[in-house]
This record gives structure tokens, C-alpha cells and sequence, in this order.
């Protein structure tokens, strides 16, 4: 279901931008300096007063800006693999997670919710845990 979300949004971005919103991703940090601006404005909180440096950094630099937010749409697409095997998901997981921090990092945008349930059923620690144990005591996995 998780993959599956995420595969939808990929869908809605591509259908809503008619098919170019690859093409047109780095106007993407606008959104976030409109968002930031409102947020300053609707509380006047001087906390909120200048524009996120991560935001201004992708507007200064476009081409970057469009590889790192197209990067995130193609992982979104692929993310739907994870389901093929437990590895694959552990390393998609790991993918989405550090996609989301860094989206967090660069514009200051939360994603704790996702990141749980990616960590949750993608990343899987009871099984990992269960299988180094089994390998650093395979007697124990014969008992």
C-alpha cells in the first residue's frame, strides 16, 4: 500500500503538470518560498521572516534543483520494486528515508509519518536483527 502511495503521487504530478513535471521541477522551490512567506505573513513571526537558505540555494541553482527533485519522482517510481525482496527493500527504504531528511534538511519540511511507516514495513529491523543473530550464532538458529 505504502509503494503504492507513492506511485500515485508520481502519477497525480505527472497527470497535473501534463506530463512535464520532470521538465518543470526546479519551479518547485518557488512553492516553497510562497509557502514560507505565507507562514511569515499569516503569524508574523520573526522566526519565519527569511527565505529558507535551502530554498534559495535551489533557486539559484536550477539544473541542480530539477536532478535532485527528478531523482526523488524516479525513486517514488521505482519504489514499487521494494516489494520483490527484502533487500531491495531495506535499500529502497534506506532511499526514501535519506530523501525525506534531506528534504527536511534543504526546506524544513517534516515527513515523520512517512518516514515511520517506510521504516516500519520497508526497512523491517525485527527481521534484519533476527538474521544477524542467526549468523553470528547459527546454533542457536538449529534449536
Amino acid at each position: 500500500m505504502i509503494a503504492g502511495a507513492y506511485l500515485i503521487s508520481v502519477l497525480s504530478k505527472l497527470h497535473y503538470s501534463d506530463g512535464m513535471w520532470l521538465f518543470k521541477s526546479h519551479f518547485v522551490a518557488l512553492d516553497f518560498v510562497k509557502t514560507a512567506r505565507q507562514n511569515y505573513y499569516s503569524s508574523l513571526d520573526p522566526a519565519l521572516q527569511f527565505d529558507p537558505p535551502g530554498v534559495v540555494w535551489l533557486l539559484n541553482h536550477a539544473t541542480l534543483a530539477r536532478v535532485l527533485f527528478d531523482s526523488g519522482v524516479i525513486l517514488e517510481t521505482v519504489l514499487i520494486l521494494a516489494i520483490g525482496t527484502r533487500r531491495l527493500s531495506l535499500l529502497m527504504g534506506l532511499s526514501v528515508i535519506a530523501m525525506h531528511e534531506s528534504i527536511r534538511a534543504m526546506m524544513g519540511l517534516n515527513f515523520y509519518t512517512h518516514e515511520s511507516m517506510v521504516a516500519v514495513f520497508f526497512i523491517n529491523v525485527p527481521y534484519w536483527l533476527t538474521k544477524l543473530i542467526e549468523k553470528l550464532s547459527p546454533q542457536r538458529a538449529l534449536a
